[in-house]
């Protein structure tokens, strides 16, 4: 697709300057021709002393005209395969989009088929040990919990879902000032329980007041510190940092992860995108969280970026103006 995007390129660009070389020849052969039948007709009309001044004017006029009609011929072909270039330029732009976003989406069913399946498969396998086999108390116990673990999944799937639908219509902030400390320290208490081999150290001087709205807050932070452990396997080390300094709330995230190729840091934030191939990506997810992310950051009047970590990773910053 792309060679046959530049052969068409190519050839209606040369066409188009094949029609202009041409158009200036004929521009070029009429002006002579005028010339000729203006000299004759002076020749024939006026008598020889005439001729000099009259013939210079007339001539002149003719030659003007002839190199106004020369720089418009060259400023339209030149207006012309500059539109050229540009609208097939985006055509081609539209097409890519169209595929990205239908590869995009494959892979989102596939992911939310695998997503669905795995916790519920877990879920029913659980119920079928519960009605069939007498367990100690023990094992009624790990079982319980496995199965509280897999609703947490499941419900967390669906919260996404219907969230990246809702942001994608106007989604109600409600913001108001609330200390994020204790919103923060909550979120990471929960994580730890779920996942407490994760090495995850929190750092702010106190008490930090912004102006947010608390669940899209909450649900932001969750959605970063799950995506820095996802992709921080299998010793996920994370620290993050918390500060309220002059109007803004600064929470930067930093895992010690596979890290993001710079081309990639954008386009994570796309709905749908995962980096890597869904036949072949080994971690869980949907390609929803980052893009709910941004959403919930742009409605909120702030802004995320990425950067990279030292030696290895990835650091996540979310700017809120309180």
């Amino acid at each position: 697709m792309k060679y046959l995007y530049y052969t068409v390129m190519m050839y209606m660009l040369l066409a188009l300057g094949w029609w202009t070389v041409l158009l200036l020849r004929t521009h070029n052969e009429l002006y002579n021709v005028k010339t000729d039948l203006v000299s004759i007709q002076f020749q024939n009309e006026n008598s020889p002393g005439e001729i000099s001044g009259s013939l210079s004017q007339e001539l002149q006029s003719l030659t003007s005209a002839y190199h106004n009609k020369k720089l418009m011929i060259l400023g339209e072909s030149m207006v012309f395969g500059l539109s050229l270039v540009l609208g097939l330029s985006f055509i081609r732009k539209s097409y890519q989009n169209t595929l990205i976003a239908s590869k995009n989406e494959q892979n989102f069913l596939l992911s939310v088929t695998h997503e669905l399946k795995s916790p519920l498969a877990a879920i029913k396998l659980i119920g079928e040990t519960f009605q069939k086999r007498h367990l100690s108390n023990e094992q009624s116990r790990q079982l319980q919990d496995n199965l509280c673990s897999e609703t947490n999944r499941l419900e967390s799937l669906i919260n996404n879902i219907l969230m990246a639908s809702k942001v994608r219509r106007d989604f109600a902030i409600q913001m108001k000032s609330i200390n994020v400390q204790p919103v923060i320290e909550k979120i990471i208490q929960n994580q730890l329980a779920m996942h407490p081999y994760v090495d995850l150290q929190f750092n702010t001087p106190g008490s930090c007041i912004a102006h947010v709205d608390q669940d899209a807050f909450s649900l932001i932070i969750s959605n970063l510190i799950e995506n820095a452990i996802k992709y921080s396997m299998p010793y996920p080390s994370i620290v993050m940092n918390a500060e309220c300094k002059e109007g803004t709330l600064h929470v930067t995230i930093a895992d010690n992860g596979i890290g993001i190729p710079v081309h990639e840091r954008e386009l994570i934030f796309r709905r749908f995108y995962r980096i890597g191939d869904e036949n072949t990506r080994s971690t869980q997810g949907t390609g929803l969280g980052l893009y709910i992310v941004k959403s919930l950051v742009e409605a909120m009047k702030g802004k995320i970026i990425v950067r990279q970590n030292t030696p290895k990773g990835t650091i996540f910053e979310v700017t809120i103006k309180s």
